[in-house]
């Protein structure tokens, strides 16, 4: 899935099609605050948008869900709209990512990346709660990721089955001997090579794997867009250089 933007009305459409460009069809549903539907995959087929009402000076994270439409990549003409409040579209939300998002359900296992900006470096604590912990446990720290200074993290997910956290982080391309030669020989040459890097944390192995990096261009813009984990959680789509990819977590 991914978002198409129509030049002719400036709408955000979503757009579903296979691997090998097969099966593409266009959703008839104008992306606004009201739908968040990125990433809402139930199983290789079915997908829900859930709808919010209009925002009145509050962020949509805030906002509780109005209804739920259900769609089937394989039927497109199968569409179906719950009510939110529904038993049924309680379910769907339920197993979907977002509901780890915006619900804060503690059915399954949780895990958490929790960055902190320091001085001469950028710590990652990696936070875990177990499965059916009562709402509002505390979530206890399994492991802390050190990155060197002036790394800046663009976006962190934890996978469906809350066993792998994707990490993505800007890093300013200077090697940590060049930062130590530079506090003893302040002029010190070296030309910085920024870079966007895509990281897998796995929690049973408690390591960090690179999966892999691209040039930085643009300080405020990412490189990589929209990374999102695929329902089985060991593979990641992401969006660069306008085009669609998806690599494995492994």
């Amino acid at each position: 899935m991914w978002t198409r933007l129509d030049p002719d009305n400036g709408g955000r459409y979503p757009v579903t099609a296979r691997r090998d460009g097969s099966g593409y069809h266009q959703w008839n549903i104008f992306q606004s605050p009201r739908a968040m539907n990125q990433g809402d995959w139930l199983d290789n087929r079915h997908w829900i948008t859930i709808l919010y009402p209009k925002p009145k000076g509050v962020q949509p994270d805030n906002r509780k869900p109005t209804g739920v439409i259900l769609h089937d990549a394989v039927q497109p003409a199968a569409d179906r709209r719950l009510s939110a409040s529904s038993p049924e579209a309680q379910a769907l939300m339920a197993a979907s990512w977002h509901s780890l998002i915006f619900s804060g359900d503690t059915s399954g296992p949780m895990l958490g990346a929790y960055p902190s900006q320091k001085a001469f470096s950028l710590d990652i604590d990696i936070m875990t709660s177990p499965s059916g912990a009562p709402k509002g446990t505390h979530p206890t720290r399994l492991d802390t990721i050190t990155f060197p200074a002036g790394t800046k993290t663009v976006g962190y997910m934890t996978n469906p089955q809350g066993t792998c956290i994707e990490l993505q982080v800007s890093e300013i391309g200077i090697p940590p001997y060049v930062t130590l030669l530079r506090k003893l020989f302040p002029r010190y040459p070296y030309l910085a090579h920024p870079i966007e890097a895509l990281y897998v944390y796995r929690a049973d192995q408690k390591r960090l794997v690179e999966i892999g990096c691209v040039p930085k261009t643009a300080a405020a813009v990412p490189e990589i867009e929209n990374a999102f984990w695929q329902p089985d959680g060991k593979h990641i789509r992401f969006y660069y250089h306008q085009a669609v990819y998806i690599v494995s977590a492994d």
